[in-house]
């Protein structure tokens, strides 16, 4: 039940939709953490030197990233899923969804600040 509480799954609660490996499972964490530090170099919290197309687009596409991601694939991920009742789709609604939309506003709040 683990990891199906994590990842799609189809309406069975057994099939995996995705199973990632290790190496797109890193590439995302390194990337969630990339946008982290970004975003606290955009919010004066720590020194950074960042080219400048990434100063003036980084924070809108992490929002469109976030926002996206909230929004979904329309079958299994996002507000607007069709797969809703199983442990991943409640999940989703509940959490995951709810969080990268907020972080995804809270982003565009930041880039009108700045």
């Amino acid at each position: 039940m683990g990891s199906d509480a994590v990842l799609p799954t189809k309406e069975d609660n057994s099939t995996k939709v995705l199973n990632p490996s290790m190496l797109p499972t890193l590439i995302v964490a390194l990337g969630t953490l990339s946008f982290g530090i970004f975003i606290l170099k955009k919010g004066n919290l720590i020194m950074l030197d960042t080219p400048d197309w990434l100063n003036q687009y980084g924070l809108g596409i992490i929002a469109g990233i976030f926002i996206l991601r909230a929004i979904g694939d329309f079958h299994y991920v996002g507000f607007f899923k069709k797969i809703k009742n199983t442990y991943f789709g409640l999940n989703d609604s509940k959490y995951y969804s709810s969080l990268c939309l907020l972080i995804g506003i809270l982003t565009i709040i930041l880039e009108m600040k700045s």
